[in-house]
Order: C-alpha cells, then sequence, then structure tokens
C-alpha cells in the first residue's frame, strides 16, 4: 500500500511526520507477543454481604476463611450436599468468582485467532478483543423452597473464546485522556525508544470502557457471576495486574534502549485512517476483509 492511499499526505493534521502500520500488523504483532503466555493469572472472589449482595473479597482471605477450600479446585458437577469443600465456601459465604488470564485462546490455528484490535475509522472508538487463554467461573447457589443448592464451574471451551469487547479512545487529547492520572499520561506519551512498540499500544488499550461480555453457555446472565463479569470484569482484571506490578498486560511501558536520534520527538498523537481507493480517492463504501487489515493506526 502507498501513502497515497490514506490520508499520509493530508495537511489537516499539521504532523512534521508519521509512522503508520496496519490493523493486519498490529494483531499479527499483539498475538505473537501474547502467545508466550507470560501474563499474570487473576483470580477474583465475592462474598455475600449483610444484605446478600456480591461483596469482593481477597483470594488468599476467602482460602483462610473457608478453611483451605478453594473454589477454582472444586469440580464441576460437586454435590453441595455432601462435598465438603463447598460446605465450607458456604460457610465463608462464597456467592461467586472467576480466574482469567489473558492471552491467546485454545483451540484456534495462529491463522484463525479471533482478532484483538479493530481500528475502524474513528479514533475515539477503536474496538478492543479481550480473550484469555484461561477462563473459570463459578458461583454456589444456596438452596430455596423445594430448589437444592448449585455448584456451577465452567471453563472456556476450547475453539470458542469468551471474548469481551471494548470501546478505547486513542485520541491523546481528548477528555478520556485528560482524566487519567499524570503519571500514566506520561507513560502513554513515552518519547523514548519504546514508543511504538505493541507494550505501548497495549498500555493505551488498558484505558477501555466495556461494550459487551460474552454468551457463556450455562450462566444466567442475571445471576451473580453473570451481573459481576458485566460490571466489574475490566476493572478487577486489570486492578489485579497492577497488583502484581506490571501496568497493562504483564508488560511494562519503558525504554528499550538510549534514543540515538539526532531529531527528538515532542509529542505525538494517533489517528485510524481507512484505507482510501485509488480510483477516487476516498473510503471504500465496502471494504473487503484484506482492505480492513489494511486500515492505518498512524
Amino acid at each position: 500500500m502507498s501513502a497515497t492511499q490514506s490520508y499520509l499526505s493530508s495537511p489537516r493534521y499539521g504532523y512534521d511526520f508519521v509512522v503508520a502500520t496496519t490493523q493486519t500488523s498490529i494483531n499479527a504483532t499483539i498475538k505473537e507477543f501474547l502467545s508466550k503466555g507470560t501474563e499474570p493469572e487473576v483470580l477474583v472472589c465475592y462474598v455475600a454481604d449483610s444484605n446478600g449482595n456480591p461483596t469482593p473479597i481477597d483470594y488468599a482471605t476467602l482460602i483462610k476463611n473457608a478453611h483451605g477450600s478453594d473454589p477454582f479446585k472444586v469440580p464441576a458437577g460437586a454435590d453441595p450436599a455432601t462435598n465438603q469443600d463447598i460446605k465450607n465456601l458456604y460457610a465463608a459465604r462464597y456467592m461467586a468468582g472467576f480466574k482469567a488470564k489473558i492471552g491467546i485462546p485454545p483451540g484456534y490455528a495462529p491463522s484463525e485467532t479471533p482478532d484483538f484490535v479493530t481500528l475502524g475509522a474513528d479514533t475515539s472508538a477503536v474496538i478492543y478483543n479481550l480473550m484469555c487463554s484461561e477462563f473459570l467461573v463459578t458461583q454456589y447457589t444456596p438452596g430455596s423452597g423445594y430448589n437444592p443448592a448449585q455448584w456451577l464451574s465452567i471453563s472456556q471451551p476450547s475453539g470458542k473464546a469468551w471474548m469481551f469487547t471494548s470501546k478505547v479512545d486513542l485520541r491523546l487529547e481528548s477528555g478520556a485522556f485528560d482524566s487519567l492520572p499524570k503519571d500514566v499520561q506520561a507513560q502513554i506519551k513515552n518519547m523514548g525508544g519504546g514508543a511504538f512498540s505493541v507494550q505501548q499500544l497495549l498500555f493505551d488499550l488498558d484505558n477501555a470502557g466495556l461494550q459487551s461480555t460474552p454468551t457463556i453457555s450455562g450462566v444466567d446472565p442475571a445471576s451473580n457471576i453473570g451481573m459481576v463479569l458485566q460490571r466489574d470484569f475490566l476493572d478487577k482484571y486489570f486492578a489485579g495486574v497492577k497488583a502484581t506490578g506490571s501496568p497493562v498486560l504483564g508488560c511494562v511501558v519503558k525504554k528499550v534502549g538510549p534514543d540515538q536520534s539526532t531529531l527528538a520527538l515532542t509529542n505525538f498523537n494517533f489517528e485510524t485512517l481507512p484505507l482510501l481507493s485509488p480510483d477516487t480517492k476516498l473510503p471504500y463504501q465496502n471494504p473487503t476483509p484484506q482492505q480492513l487489515g489494511a486500515i492505518d493506526a498512524q
């Protein structure tokens, strides 16, 4: 693709230099990066408060309160009436929890792995699909009336990723960016040798707003686990990642070496731009998958 097939040469941005890549290249790099499987595992648990509402609890504290019983080790189909671990978890007021690890979901050939990023033509609405290499949800439902207590334990099936879709504003002049802590803004606007790395992009994608949660077979969206996944997954997951010392997806935004350039960057921003038709010089009205893959990130 040549520079004339995008807005690279447009004077409306007023940039002195433009560095561009494509949606296909970004996804290929992210997949390679995440395929190493080095991302931290996050465990999030909830117990019933005095009103019976799900309240977060530290995983280690839950295990202690449940006398060593682990909700993520109780097998699916366990009987709450006879399983001692479930009895211990019930006594500790356990309601629901999830264990997740961001990465390449199992059961996909490399060429068939869903894309993590969809750029589109609007820099304020980049779509980010968060997927996990490991994902397990559990839930205890007390018995009531004629219904016995139930234990739920479901893992992400092979080849059917549970996908959380988020919308990300990559503009560095937006209100969303301005509302971030100053140290986070400084890391995103890193001018060092790692300014255009995949780690940098993943850091930016961390500042996402959840758009939709996956449909998990066997999980009622109105159940406790369904509600906490909808309400808390992104915040709780990334809070758990940051607690390990890694700001985003297990990577740290840092300089990879001294900047050898004699022309120092003073500022930068992101733009996502559609591929232009060489005939009309306008964006394709119905782009093919290959044309979508050539959308610029500049």
